[in-house]
């Protein structure tokens, strides 16, 4: 399973609209979120993102990720 959550940061609301669709750990998931120019960060479950793509970490059981989709206070 793969959980992602958003959490506001402004009157514009980052909104991360990645699939919450499980992969394996052979995947990778592209990151998709509005308004563009944010920052994606793990909050729980390990891997690497490297732009707006996100590879899981070697895992040995199912793992729940969460991944942050940040904007600047501004929302630029």
């Amino acid at each position: 399973d793969v959980t992602f959550t958003v959490t506001p940061v402004c009157d514009v609301v980052a909104e991360n609209t990645t699939s919450t669709a499980d992969m394996t750990e052979g995947e990778t998931k592209t990151l998709t979120g509005a308004p563009t120019g944010g920052t994606w960060s793990i909050v729980s479950g390990g891997g690497n993102i490297s732009g707006t793509t996100y590879t899981p970490a070697d895992i040995n059981t199912d793992t729940d990720v969460t991944i942050r989709y940040t904007i600047a206070a501004d929302g630029d």
